[in-house]
């Protein structure tokens, strides 16, 4: 080894690959394949000047002089291993080569260029020789003819900080196409989960792989159904593992405006508060965007971008000119048209063969691996050949296709599915590129839909009329009857499920059922051709309408009177009463607008939808039409919705009109129930400057409830009086009335306001001196809390608000303090100024009940100085004025108002960071 013993040197490490199993299965043929193994890879390696420097279990370790000759003796040895005769069990071996300085030591080498050199070929799978890019440097310009270095991109290498710029060996004689390398893998966000495996696109994906390495934007086009999303999943995860800061992966189908493509990227990637910084445009959030991926090292997949062609490409135009070392991979049905774009063409699925057996096609695996995991009874290459290659043939390999012929199969037989294929189906061709694409989809669906009953055909038609997702008894209610019995609907739902054309989630209490966008739209389209869209629309509308008033059944108009159950009955159905109410709008039926739009008030409220709320009870109000009823309600729930919005300001004006057309609809003095949330409203308007004036009014609340005995009337009057009390500051009243909740909370039917009354009694409570009391309420205030779910969040938030305050009244009142800063920091990304200010409000108590008044005292005051912020609850008002008491007592009126000055200057995150030091 003298001739290359000092210096660079390069490095030779092999493995077999499996020699375990190897060994397990046929130990004495193993032995005599290894003593071959040692025989070529010594001979090869000495052919070119190399020396073996050890055996590593099954691989070896050589040196040589120079990367050129490390690498020629890889490529002899792979090729011999490729001839040589193994027997029963050929051994095949994995390759690494890597050039660098070594220490030299009695005969061996050791330091970081080995360790590289074994964790490179580590990376790689049998039969493939990978060099590093310092012997690819090297070794470039010496290399033999035909031998080639492909670059596979940055890679990780196990316990090595620094990527390694990865090449693999193509030559003659040797194999060229391997899986993805054995790397370390980065975050991914935002991809979907694969449930099966990718079939037959394995040298599409190193394709693809190979451009995203020496391209920044790689487009993939196709057809539809060519499978183009999940090759970017699969690419996308492989090349996203290889780079600093990983992949992200955004779905761009559900987008119908361009302005929102550069906020959804920002949501999915992680800028910080991506939402909070757009404006109408769309360019601060761009903006945010471009700042934020300009420091990183990831990559972008762009999933459906083909009705969003023009914004995804000045998107990707800009990201790539401002981004250096983010790459993009776009998915759509025609390029974007950007400059140093490299589309890579998704094609159909290769088609059996007359020359090769059919088993090799592409079409027919993916066609036999879905049927065979749907049915074990069926040998589909043996009896049924002839019918499988006719499928994949007729339907020209599209992988979309071919799912939905796999689902045919899978309750019948693939002869029977071949002939209903017939010459009815057959794919367009001609034409302009997109509308070809477009046909091609069409033919495809055309063909799931030719195979359906002609009941199947009707009911797939008139799902259309959904949106989202939707329960069996709305499919009775809406697409019975004029050829579908209501009876019949169970069996043909689940028909339409087993033939892939809807999808049923079985995870709730009851199924719910949902077409994928792609077939609603074509059934929505089949609607129209039978002409029975309108019709459709009509009882979707009115049975969705029934729906929501069952709900609301006792007409109070009350966001306080409404049970639980209701609203998730109508949570589940959102989507849908946004489409029945949005054919209202288009057919001038603002009556039905306006009834929709009060029966569904909790939704506005509780779901964190009171924009989309007022603007549907504003189009009902501008109508003249409406009888006082009906106005009276509108101008009902516009008042609740919009204290909810937190615009308080507005309630009061909102809550007299409201009563005034009750009073003209001959409601107050009736006692109508139409006129309890009216006059609901109009009470909790009067909480904070008229108690008496507001008194006498829940008092006609509570008379109304009385009258159609309504529980839920009865707690929400019972709530109003407590408000009343709570802000006069008579807590022993506030204590008796919770005192009936509690008792009653477990018996009861759950309502939507649970959690607040449950809130303000723990209030009370610790106003009172109550403290055990308070943390009871506060346990029954969590146990609320849990029974809500994807709800505005208030509610999430005030459910967690009880715990912390009960605790202040402890022994140890500063163990509130980390928790209320925890929820102090959500609230702030969730962009809830008015629970920041009442948790701040809290952590004020917590200093005052610790002793620390000036602290406390500015605390307070900075939590009331924010924004001009209104009282969200009653409670939060009596604890700020309270403890304003309470502390200008302790420390006299001239240190309070000092405090009070200095606190009125203080933002939220500067009394939370004072809060903090107090207890550092």
């Amino acid at each position: 080894m003298s001739s290359f013993a000092a210096g660079t040197v390069s490095f030779l490490f092999s493995d077999i690959e499996g020699s375990t199993r190897h060994w397990q299965d046929d130990s004495d043929g193993m032995r005599r394949s290894l003593a071959l193994h040692d025989e070529i890879s010594r001979a090869a390696i000495a052919a070119h000047a190399g020396h073996v420097l050890k055996h590593t279990g099954d691989g070896l370790v050589a040196v040589f002089a120079t990367a050129t000759d490390a690498i020629a003796a890889a490529v002899d040895a792979q090729r011999a291993f490729g001839s040589a005769e193994w027997g029963a069990a050929p051994l095949r071996v994995r390759m690494g080569v890597h050039t660098g300085d070594a220490e030299r030591r009695d005969g061996d080498y050791f330091g970081p260029t080995l360790n590289r050199a074994a964790r490179l070929m580590a990376t790689a799978h049998a039969g493939q020789i990978l060099v590093s890019s310092a012997a690819a440097g090297l070794a470039r310009e010496g290399l033999a003819d035909a031998v080639e270095l492909i670059n596979l991109g940055e890679h990780l290498l196990r316990d090595l900080d620094r990527p390694e710029r990865v090449f693999q060996i193509r030559a003659p004689g040797i194999e060229s196409v391997f899986p993805p390398l054995r790397s370390v893998g980065r975050e991914l966000r935002a991809f979907p989960v694969s449930r099966t495996a990718i079939v037959g696109r394995e040298k599409l994906l190193a394709r693809i792989a190979e451009r995203l390495a020496t391209s920044s934007l790689v487009t993939l086009t196709g057809v539809g159904g060519s499978g183009k999303t999940r090759l970017g999943v699969e690419a996308g995860r492989q090349a996203g593992a290889h780079l600093r800061d990983g992949a992200a992966f955004v779905d761009l189908a559900p987008l119908g405006d361009a302005t929102l493509i550069a906020a959804t990227v920002a949501a999915v990637v992680g800028v910080p508060d991506a939402q909070h910084a757009d404006d109408s445009r769309g360019g601060r959030v761009e903006n945010a965007l471009i700042v934020y991926l300009a420091d990183r090292e990831m990559l972008i997949v762009l999933d459906n971008c083909e009705h969003l062609i023009d914004g995804c490409a000045y998107l990707a135009d800009r990201i790539l000119a401002e981004c250096g070392d983010v790459k993009i991979l776009a998915t759509s049905r025609e390029g974007l048209a950007v400059d140093g774009e490299c589309t890579v063409a998704v094609p159909s699925l290769e088609l059996p063969r007359d020359d090769a057996p059919s088993s090799s096609s592409e079409a027919v695996r993916l066609l036999t691996e879905r049927v065979s995991a749907a049915r074990s009874d069926i040998d589909l290459l043996g009896h049924h050949e002839a019918a499988v290659v006719e499928i994949c043939k007729r339907l020209d390999g599209i992988p979309l296709a071919i799912e939905l012929a796999a689902a045919q199969i899978a309750h019948s037989t693939p002869e029977e599915v071949a002939a209903r294929l017939g010459d009815r189906f057959r794919l367009l061709s001609g034409g302009r590129r997109r509308v070809q694409r477009q046909s091609t989809l069409q033919a495809t669906v055309d063909w799931s839909y030719d195979l359906l009953s002609e009941r199947e055909r009707v009911l797939l038609a008139r799902l259309g009329v959904f949106a989202g997702d939707f329960s069996m008894d709305a499919v009775a209610g809406i697409c019975g009857g004029d050829g579908i019995d209501a009876k019949d609907s169970l069996s043909l739902l689940a028909s339409l499920v087993a033939k892939s054309l809807l999808l049923a989630d079985t995870h709730q209490s009851t199924t719910r059922y949902r077409l994928l966008e792609t077939i609603r739209i074509y059934a929505e389209e089949r609607l129209f051709d039978r002409g029975e869209a309108e019709a459709l629309r009509d009882r979707h509308r009115d049975w969705f309408l029934e729906l929501a008033e069952r709900t609301d059944s006792e007409r109070l108009t009350c966001m306080m009177a409404r049970r639980l159950s209701d609203l998730r009955v109508l949570l589940a159905e959102r989507d849908n009463f946004r489409v029945a109410l949005a054919w209202c709008e288009e057919g001038g039926r603002s009556d039905l607008t306006a009834r929709i739009a009060v029966a569904v008030d909790v939704l506005w409220i509780m779901l964190g939808a009171q924009d989309e709320g007022l603007r549907w009870l504003d189009a009902a109000l501008a109508a003249p039409e409406h009888d006082l009823v009906l106005r009276a309600r509108c101008l009902t729930t516009k008042g609740w919705v919009t204290m909810q919005r937190g615009d308080f300001r507005a309630m009061p004006a909102l809550a007299d009109a409201a009563v005034a057309a009750a009073e003209g609809g001959g409601l107050v003095e009736t006692k109508s129930a139409e006129a309890y949330g009216a006059l609901a409203l109009s009470s909790f308007c009067l909480v904070y400057s008229a108690q008496a004036e507001a008194r006498r009014i829940v008092a006609g609340v509570a008379e109304i409830a009385d009258r159609i005995d309504s529980d839920m009337g009865r707690r929400a009057a019972s709530f109003l009086e407590f408000a009343q009390w709570l802000t006069e500051g008579n807590y022993d009243r506030c204590c008796a009335i919770g005192a009936e909740w509690t008792s009653a909370f477990d018996r009861q039917v759950p309502g939507v306001w649970d959690h607040v009354c449950l809130g303000e009694l723990v209030v009370a409570c610790h106003l009172s001196g109550r403290h055990d009391e308070a943390v009871r309420a506060a346990e029954k205030q969590t146990e609320a809390g849990g029974r809500y779910d994807h709800l505005d969040a208030f509610v999430g938030f005030y459910a967690t608000l009880g715990p912390p305050l009960a605790r202040t009244g402890t022994e140890r009142p500063m163990e509130a303090l980390p928790e209320l800063i925890a929820l102090f920091e959500n609230a702030e990304r969730t962009r809830a100024p008015v629970i920041s200010q009442y948790i701040v409000t809290l952590m004020a108590i917590v200093l005052a009940r610790c002793g620390d008044d000036k602290q406390a005292a500015t605390v307070l005051s900075s939590a009331r100085a924010t924004g001009d912020l209104p009282w969200r609850t009653p409670g939060h008002y009596a604890l700020y004025q309270h403890y304003r008491r309470v502390l200008k007592s302790r420390l006299g009126d001239e240190a309070a108002a000092r405090c009070h000055e200095r606190g009125g200057r203080m933002a939220l995150r500067e009394a939370v960071e004072l809060a903090r030091s107090r207890f550092a």
